[in-house]
């Protein structure tokens, strides 16, 4: 999809219909890492955790190529079940039956979930529970299901209100199962993760893309995470020619 076609779709009838939060940040970065992942020919499932509405659903639903499917979790406590296919189906008319709403306590899982097959998801966005031991259990029980291209979105990674979600982070990508999965980039509100080899691919590719005006890089963990729409912003050609220098964080 297009995006004007993306941008139009949200702004002219998701968000006047849907309730949620999903911001125009993070909508431009979830089309531009789908654009990433369509032009590189990776394809597979998209998935997400915590949906209410299902408004940010709905745009990974948009984003759906033909064959993929949206898996969506939740305990459907806040919002029913049905409210939330319905509103998925309603703006995702194309994803016909690959659409699967599952109710699930996700703090209860010990164990990855059997409705989706191992390596098969190339899009998760984690934005269930917030605290420090809920984000680590979904990291755990989901990392397995993704693709080696896969990308892990991580909800209110800098909201004061939610500590755990960045600790949660640090402390599965110093594990045993998550150390291959670093941080690559960050909108305001959400912080983007990718295997480490493609941590540079995907930096080059939204760099070079010039979707995205105000950026800059900072050093996370052990190595460099680009910031998206920064206060402290580098020009496109100086940011090109520091991931030339191998040097990202400095």
């Amino acid at each position: 999809m297009e995006i004007f076609k993306f941008w139009k779709l949200y702004k002219n009838q998701v968000e006047p219909e849907v309730k949620g939060w999903f911001y125009d940040h993070d909508l431009i970065m979830f089309w531009l890492l789908d654009f990433i992942q369509k032009e590189a020919g990776w394809r597979g499932d998209l998935c997400e955790l915590g949906v209410y509405e299902g408004r940010s659903a709905i745009g990974l639903g948009a984003l759906a190529r033909p064959g993929e499917s949206l898996f969506c979790f939740d305990l459907f406590h806040e919002v029913s079940q049905a409210v939330v296919e319905s509103n998925i189906r309603r703006f995702c008319p194309d994803l016909d039956g690959r659409l699967g709403c599952i109710q699930r306590d996700l703090p209860s899982m010990r164990a990855v979930p059997p409705e989706v097959a191992p390596g098969s998801l190339r899009f998760l966005h984690i934005d269930a529970v917030h605290d420090h031991p809920g984000v680590l259990n979904d990291l755990r029980n989901f990392a397995p299901l993704l693709t080696p291209e896969a990308v892990i979105v991580l909800d209110d990674c800098f909201d004061p209100d939610w500590p755990g979600v960045a600790t949660a982070m640090t402390e599965f990508c110093l594990s045993e199962m998550g150390r291959h999965i670093r941080p690559f980039s960050a909108s305001r509100s959400k912080m983007y993760l990718c295997a480490r080899p493609l941590v540079e691919v995907y930096q080059r590719c939204i760099v070079a893309s010039r979707h995205i005006d105000n950026m800059s890089f900072e050093r996370v963990l052990d190595g460099s995470v680009l910031r998206c729409f920064t206060h402290y912003p580098v020009l496109h050609d100086d940011l090109l020619r520091v991931l030339d220098a191998g040097d990202g964080a400095r």
